[in-house]
């Protein structure tokens, strides 16, 4: 019964109109699963394509659709697969994320790249088996122009904005200074070290703390 009344609310996800947003069924119980019972089915939440502006409402949308029906679902896991967008629309989904305290990862076949990198260091969990790409943000409109003195304004108000958000996700700044050592056109593919050095991988001590199923401390 639960089977199905989880298959009729995907169904439902489905017809709310989001572009970049899909859902499936999950075998895999992240964060936001954590607390389920038993009988609670857990969907995967697919976020793809380039991140532009209203896709954090787009998402809302399907996240607080489901907490309507956590009696039979609730979301397990956010999946990403980007090459990035919009910074600014980047942190607002990120924050999203830490809102509702979910698990977010990237496929192995999947990608996340600039902007993308922004969203998911919203995750309580943050996990990856597909590439994850660095490099400095840039405004679009600048690209070319010779116009020097506007950039650099608009480039160091969106670096206070990220080191900002960054302290708020409890995210290494160093990942920051990574990001500006890279020019807008090329892309730096961390390796597993560097990601877990820079805080991409790895959980939210916060919700280490709080969160119900604890792992066994270390002698």
């Amino acid at each position: 019964m639960y089977r199905i009344l989880a298959l009729f609310l995907l169904v439902m996800l489905d017809s709310v109109s989001a572009q970049a947003v899909e859902v499936a069924p999950s075998n895999v119980d992240g964060a936001g699963c954590e607390p389920s019972a038993e009988n609670v089915t857990c969907i995967t939440l697919y976020v793809h394509g380039k991140i532009e502006r209203g896709d954090a409402d787009k998402i809302r949308q399907k996240i607080e659709a489901v907490d309507d029906f956590k009696d039979m679902v609730n979301i397990g896991l956010i999946s990403l697969d980007s090459t990035g967008g919009d910074v600014r629309e980047a942190m607002k989904i990120g924050r999203l994320f830490r809102e509702k305290l979910l698990t977010v990862w990237v496929a192995r076949n999947s990608k996340c790249y600039s902007s993308c990198v922004i969203s998911l260091l919203g995750g309580v969990a943050r996990l990856s088996m597909g590439e994850i790409g660095i490099h400095s943000f840039y405004s679009p409109e600048y690209i070319g122009s010779g116009k020097y003195k506007e950039a650099s304004k608009v480039y160091d108000e969106i670096s206070s904005a990220l080191e900002a958000y960054m302290k708020e996700m409890r995210i290494p700044i160093a990942l920051l200074d990574e990001m500006k050592k890279v020019s807008h056109y090329k892309i730096d593919i961390l390796d597993f070290e560097r990601k877990k050095q820079l805080g991409v991988l790895g959980f939210d001590p916060v919700y280490m703390q709080i969160r119900k199923k604890q792992p066994n401390k270390v002698q």
